[in-house]
């Protein structure tokens, strides 16, 4: 799924971030491996990748999922 807004600043981008995260976790504190893209982009702002990864636990909690453990490593071997 692509969406395509105009966030007109800086500030604004935190929540819509939060927003996105809560549809793709289906408002459940949980891992999702979908990826979430966020594109900056400014005549004076210079190219960066920034990768946010969720940490690395090795127990859940009661708020998440057992399988969170598995994900969370799935998804760093991903990107290293």
């Amino acid at each position: 799924r692509i969406i395509r807004d105009n966030i007109p600043t800086a500030h604004d981008i935190g929540q819509h971030i939060n927003t996105e995260q809560n549809r793709l976790t289906n408002n459940r504190d949980q891992i999702s491996k979908q990826v979430l893209l966020v594109n900056v982009e400014a005549s004076w702002l210079p190219n960066l990748t920034l990768i946010d990864l969720p940490g690395i636990i090795q127990v859940t909690s009661r708020q998440q999922d057992s399988g969170s453990v598995d994900i969370i490593q799935e998804l760093i071997q991903d990107y290293l």
